[in-house]
Formats: structure tokens, C-alpha cells, sequence
């Protein structure tokens, strides 16, 4: 149960005691301090295989004013921060970028970050279905209070090894641990993963020391988008992708997510296909995963408002699909004020942080409905 300070209100009526008394564990996540705020981001970082430390203090102290400490606005300013100083090719994070992507992602200059907090509920409830990774990331840094209840026991789990299924035999295992097959080697469960996403999409993975797998996929024309998330974003994403896992003895291997149900998930590791129950899958899944996407015919990273182009133009033919607003072609098209609302409209609808600002998620979701990419709408499709 994710919620505001309500919920632990709403938990206290005598009506749901039996309900408050079956949580074993509660977790209130407050503000982060300045110091909190600088080990946050270097572990968000490191996880993404930075080792540089990309925000200097005057920027951290910053950042700390701008959105007074709440992680959800914490990810989202730094995210549209570093896309900035991307699309500048700089090394490092200014405060004048910082203070232009805050501007961004909150639609009016905020000098204090007072205004923000009285608004932080807000903007936490509008991306409420994205929200959940940034509140189990935040908390290997947060000295909030844990409560152990005393109404019930807590049960450790028993680790066992699910079996392999075939691919035309294929059953829901449940109750197990996910490990690597083993009967085949983890250390190719990288190159067998990237095979198969391949594989998927029609094309052919060559295994190569000097290529990488997103060099190939762009020489096909598609582009690679690496992230963490969680299930309902993959969800969400409608796309086969391959996950990074890890067993109880530590090792490291790839598999493909192929299918979700509303409780199972299949993954392909090596030559198996297995079914899992979705909270075994997490419980072994480190959350980074790959997927390959198709990218417009005119492809920019970032679509913002007030460029004019191509690009806007596919903006509007692609939205025309999803509200039904006529679309008509234009010279010069322009990402105008009526263009960003129809997008945040879009994004709402997707489960985006509703900024206006084209990136790769939503472009994603615009992508052709042509039939021709692989998806993970049904169990019942081939692994």
C-alpha cells in the first residue's frame, strides 16, 4: 500500500483494524535532507553505471530549495537536468540548467522550495503509477521510522529452484525461486537473451566483442532504451525486454520477458521458457532491463515545445490516432500551446509524467500500431 499521510488516518478507524493489523511492516517516507539528497543521487547513478559525480554541491543545495527534498520531484528535475546538459554536451550539471529544467517540469518559476512543498502532493498524486520505484529506491537512504507489527509473524521464505518447462509444454510454476538453468552456461545468458529479443523483432543477433547489442539494433533501424523500472511500466511499455536477474549465490544473469498476465510472467532463460508468478520474478529481478523500439522516420531525442519541423508534424499525425483530432499537414508545423496540452493529455493516459516534453517513453507509446513489433499483451503468444 502506497499512499499520502491520509491512508495512515484512513488505517486508524476502527473499521479497518483487521485490515491495519495484517500489515507487518510500515515505512513513512518524509522529505529528504541536503546530505540525503547527495547520496540519493549517487546511487541512482551508480545503478545506472556512473561513477562521476555529476551534480556539484551548489547544484545539490539547489535542488534541495527547488523541490525541498521530495524524491518523486527530485527524480523527475534531475532527469530533464541531465537531458539539458546532454543536449549541450557538457559534463556536469549547472545551476542555470537545473533552474531552467524545474521551470520545465513545473510549468512556472519557483523561487522557493516552500511553494513546492504545498504542491509536492500534487504532482506526487498525478504520476502516482510511476512513483513506486522512487519509493523503494529512496529508502536505502531514508532514516524514516520502521514499524514491526506485533499482531502477526513475519515467515521467512524457502528458496527452491523452479524446473525448466518447454516451450510446447508450457505450465504457471508457482511458489518457487527463479534460478539460471543449470544446465547451461550463465555466462551467455547476456548474448542468449539479446538473441532472442532479436529474434523477436525479425532480425539476427551477431554475437561481437566490438559491436554492442544497441549498435545493431540501430544499424536495423530501431533504437535500444535502457532503464529500471518495474513490472506495470513494462506493462505499460507493451514490449519483449530482457531483465537483469540475480540469484541467491550471487550470480548474474539475463533473461527475456516474452508475455505478463495479470499474475504470471513468462521469461525465456537460455533455451527454456518458464511461467512465474509476478512477485517471484521481482523478488529475483534487479529491475534494469533493455527493450528495442521502432523510432520515427525523423527521429529527434527530444521533441519540445516550440520547435517546429518534421518532427512535430509526426507529433500530430501519431496524436490524431489516439484523440481523434483531425489531422491536417502543415508547412511548418510549431509545438504550440494547444499541441503540449494534447500531449499531456497523451501522457496522462499512459501512466507519463505529463510535461509536454516528447522523450523516449512517449514516443514509445506513439509508435506505429502497424503490427509490425513485438508485444506483450497475451500469455497465449509464442515466447
Amino acid at each position: 500500500l502506497i499512499g499520502q499521510p491520509e491512508l495512515r488516518d484512513k488505517l486508524s478507524d476502527p473499521g479497518l483494524r483487521q485490515l491495519s493489523q495484517r500489515i507487518i511492516a510500515r515505512y513513512h517516507l518524509v522529505a529528504l535532507s541536503k546530505r540525503d539528497i547527495s547520496a540519493y543521487i549517487s546511487h541512482r547513478l551508480s545503478v545506472a553505471g556512473v561513477s562521476d559525480q555529476l551534480f556539484p554541491a551548489a547544484v545539490i543545495n539547489k535542488l534541495y530549495r527547488l523541490t525541498g527534498g521530495v524524491p518523486r520531484l527530485i527524480n523527475v528535475v534531475c532527469d530533464r537536468a541531465l537531458l539539458g546538459t546532454y543536449a549541450m554536451n557538457k559534463n556536469l550539471v549547472s545551476t542555470s540548467t537545473l533552474t531552467k529544467a524545474a521551470h520545465e517540469v513545473f510549468g512556472e518559476s519557483r523561487p522557493a522550495g516552500l511553494r513546492l512543498r504545498r504542491n509536492a502532493a500534487v504532482w506526487i498524486i498525478s504520476s502516482l503509477i510511476i512513483a513506486v520505484g522512487a519509493v523503494v529506491t529512496a529508502t536505502y537512504y531514508q532514516k524514516g521510522k520502521q514499524e514491526p507489527s506485533a499482531h502477526e509473524p513475519i515467515s521467512n521464505k524457502q528458496a527452491t529452484v523452479y524446473e525448466a518447462v518447454k516451450p510446447d509444454i508450457i505450465e504457471t510454476i508457482r511458489g518457487r525461486k527463479l534460478n539460471w538453468p543449470a544446465d547451461q552456461p550463465a555466462d551467455k545468458s547476456s548474448e542468449m537473451a539479446f538473441r532472442e529479443l532479436f529474434k523477436l523483432w525479425g532480425l539476427v543477433y551477431q554475437p561481437a566483442d566490438t559491436v554492442s547489442s544497441c549498435t545493431q539494433a540501430e544499424r536495423s533501424g530501431l533504437k535500444c532504451y535502457k532503464s529500471l523500472g518495474t513490472l506495470p511500466r513494462l506493462r505499460n511499455l507493451n514490449r519483449p525486454a530482457v531483465l537483469k536477474f540475480s540469484d541467491d549465490g550471487g550470480t548474474v544473469y539475463y533473461a527475456v520477458l516474452t508475455a505478463l498476465s495479470h499474475d504470471s510472467a513468462r521469461l525465456r532463460l537460455g533455451t527454456d521458457v518458464i511461467n512465474v508468478p509476478l512477485k517471484d520474478v521481482e523478488a529475483s529481478w534487479l529491475g534494469e532491463y533493455t527493450l528495442l523500439w521502432r523510432p520515427p522516420p525523423v527521429f529527434t531525442e527530444i521533441i519540445r515545445p516550440g520547435m517546429q519541423g518534421p518532427a512535430v508534424q509526426w507529433l500530430e499525425t501519431q496524436l490524431s490516432l489516439f484523440d481523434g483530432t483531425p489531422n491536417v499537414p502543415k508547412e511548418n508545423p510549431e509545438y504550440d500551446n494547444d499541441l503540449v496540452d494534447r500531449v499531456r493529455k497523451f501522457q496522462l493516459a499512459k501512466g507519463l509524467i505529463p510535461d509536454g516534453i516528447v522523450g523516449t517513453q512517449t514516443m514509445i507509446h506513439l509508435g506505429p500500431a502497424d503490427g509490425d513489433k513485438p508485444t506483450l499483451d497475451h500469455m497465449q503468444k509464442d515466447g
